[in-house]
């Protein structure tokens, strides 16, 4: 199985052979940084979704190494937005447990942002700037990904692809 690479959409051109077609051409970018951003819904009825996500860590990151080295990951569960065990990198020391930690800890009740992802991604992303408590995450050049984890439909009261321009 060859991995999955990052691809990048160049100008489509129109096909000389037949001029009502159009050919689209990628570039393959080998080793992509990737940021990924984990926001975690951590309410009572959560509680084991942490778990699970725990378990699936090294699958996740065996594949994931399969397409990129330069991979960086942030968990946000608390209304700050800000990390909960900072950026994890494959440089990271026992970068599982550091994880592990991040998506398993205590459910946080009071936490107005619950079952508002989008929110508090916005909140994390918001935050990547020079002395800010996710600084450097967002790095020119690497694909963002966002996982938002929840069991309740998004609260956020924003519509999700406006909430996506802002970032796109």
């Amino acid at each position: 199985d060859a991995p999955v690479e990052d691809l990048q959409d160049t100008d489509p051109t129109v096909d000389p052979v037949a001029p009502d077609q159009v050919i689209d051409v990628y570039e393959v970018v080998a080793d992509p940084p990737v940021d990924i951003l984990f926001a975690l819904d951590k309410s009572c009825s959560m509680f084991e979704e942490g778990w699970n996500l725990s378990r699936a860590f090294d699958d996740f990151i065996a594949q994931l190494d399969d397409v990129s080295s330069g991979w960086q990951i942030g968990v946000s569960i608390k209304d700050s937005g800000c990390f909960e065990e900072g950026v994890i990198t494959a440089q990271t020391p026992n970068y599982q447990a550091v994880f592990d930690d991040a998506v398993t800890g205590m459910n946080i009740f009071g936490n107005s942002l619950e079952e508002q992802l989008l929110e508090l991604a916005g909140e994390s992303l918001g935050k990547t700037g020079a002395n800010q408590c996710n600084r450097n995450f967002l790095r020119p050049g690497a694909a963002l990904h966002m996982i938002l984890i929840s069991d309740e439909p998004e609260q956020s009261g924003v519509n999700w692809q406006d909430w996506l321009n802002e970032y796109y």
